[in-house]
């Protein structure tokens, strides 16, 4: 069986790595992409787009482009007005829910889909500020919030199609509690949070860590992976500029990576807030060198580009649990006795392949093949079988694979799905599976895993080929 209408999901990247992200602009070139990468010394994952309802909401195709060819991702942020300050009422939550902008949702999400790599969407952020503090007119209502981003959700991945979509929930630090506000795990892919470091409007000077350690512990209690949404470090004296926004920055970056952040995103530009110039970008020597150094020095955390994981059309929401394909787990485990593995094809159901990856099974061996393809890769489906008393999963691997682009990459990496994951977010991962011409064995930590759902294979690639074959999948 082979998959034709997939859904590429973006995952955090392997081994604690981190996507590096930035706002650059309100319009995303090569020019100041390529700009901000000389600055920082690392590639640029993830460019940041506001988008507001009143600009018609046409998905920003040669924007997503420029991020697209070079690994990266757009972060779009929807937002829900004309930009017309806190009481801006052109486009209000009540209005949303009742249908008047689905013209708008409809044409993002045709867009969305015609473009077909995966892009991470927010809507209406920061919208956990009570209304006496509010700055943007969604805020301070959560009820009516949480209804109007399962509203706008299901209009565009769903109803309109776009199911190339990572969801990001983004709420700002501190302010009214996040859990009031979060629209459900069906409906959130990420977590982000938004903070900024400024001594105006009364605020004292923080670290990265103080900016945030309240809140990050809130986050991770959805079970998400977290990114930073937006943050930077203002400056309004020399001393600022020299000595305490290089500092700031020299400790966000450790500090990001000692919390397990997958993902952040630095508000390059300058501008004014309120009657207060905010002095946010990367500009100063000091500021440039103190940045770019602790890259550098976690530079193995910017390694992989923007991951991706496939699976099916998002089912309707009501349909969550996909019948045959993910049946409820026994209420009884089948007895192991003293068997010492657990073939893969004792309780293999199904096996399919995705996005022009074909798949041939002969004896439990498995024979992948694609050609010139983006991201194809092959799956075994289970009853989800109870797994508890294995530690690990292993596997014979030989092949080839290639990607003949200038540029291009390609690597082969393997994940298992537990009975609780949804399609996009394996629970483990191993990346990359390291393919040679002659049968080698790998082994993957099942990290406690009780059920497992589904074994898949994935080769990353923008237009990569290989012959590969996967045989004696077993737990241990």
């Amino acid at each position: 069986m082979t998959e034709t209408n997939t859904c590429p999901k973006i995952i955090p990247a392997s081994n604690s790595g981190v996507y590096q992200g930035a706002f650059v602009g309100d319009n995303i070139t090569e020019t100041n992409v390529v700009a901000y990468e000389k600055m920082s010394g690392e590639s640029l994952d993830i460019g940041l787009k506001f988008l507001a309802f009143e600009t018609g909401l046409h998905f920003p195709v040669q924007e997503a482009k420029v991020m697209g060819k070079r690994g990266g991702a757009l972060l779009i942020k929807l937002e829900s007005w004309a930009w017309k300050g806190k009481d801006d009422n052109s486009f209000p939550l009540e209005k949303i829910l009742a249908g008047k902008y689905d013209h708008l949702l409809k044409k993002f999400a045709q867009g969305a889909k015609a473009y077909g790599k995966p892009v991470f969407v927010s809507f209406d952020h920061e919208m956990n500020l009570p209304k006496s503090a509010r700055w943007y007119p969604w805020a301070g209502n959560p009820k009516l919030y949480k209804k109007a981003f399962r509203y706008v959700h299901d209009k565009i991945s769903q109803e309109y199609g776009a199911c190339n979509i990572t969801w990001v929930w983004n709420p700002n630090i501190d302010f009214e509690s996040l859990k009031a506000y979060y629209p459900g795990s069906e409906y959130v892919d990420w977590v982000a949070i938004d903070g900024y470091n400024t001594e105006d409007w009364g605020a004292n000077w923080k670290s990265c860590k103080a900016l945030f350690s309240p809140s990050l512990p809130k986050l991770r209690s959805f079970g998400k992976p977290i990114m930073i949404g937006e943050f930077a470090s203002d400056e309004n004296t020399l001393q600022d500029t020299k000595v305490r926004k290089p500092a700031f920055l020299s400790q966000c970056i450790p500090y990001f990576a000692q919390e397990k952040v997958g993902a952040f995103v630095y508000f390059n530009v300058d501008k004014n807030e309120g009657g207060a110039p905010k002095e946010w970008a990367i500009d100063s020597p000091q500021a440039q060198k103190a940045y770019s150094a602790a890259l550098n020095k976690h530079e193995a955390l910017f390694k992989k580009r923007i991951i991706t994981t496939m699976g099916k059309t998002a089912p309707k929401i009501a349909q969550a649990k996909v019948g045959a394909e993910t049946p409820k787990p026994p209420k009884e485990s089948p007895a192991i006795g003293k068997v010492s593995a657990l073939s893969l094809g004792n309780i293999a159901q199904s096996t399919f392949g995705f996005n022009s990856g074909t798949v041939t099974e002969t004896g439990g061996a498995y024979v992948f093949f694609a050609k010139s393809a983006k991201d194809p890769g092959f799956g075994i489906l289970t009853a989800n079988h109870d797994v508890s008393k294995y530690s690990r999963v292993k596997f014979d691997v030989k092949g080839n694979l290639s990607d003949p682009k200038p540029g291009g990459w390609v690597r082969f990496i393997a994940q298992v799905y537990s009975y609780t994951d949804n399609d996009y977010t394996p629970s483990v991962i191993l990346d990359p599976v390291d393919v040679t011409d002659d049968f080698s064995t790998v082994t993957v930590d099942l990290k406690g895993m009780k059920q497992v759902k589904k074994v898949q294979f994935l080769l990353v690639t923008n237009n990569g080929s290989c012959k590969i074959e996967v045989k004696n999948i077993r737990f241990e």
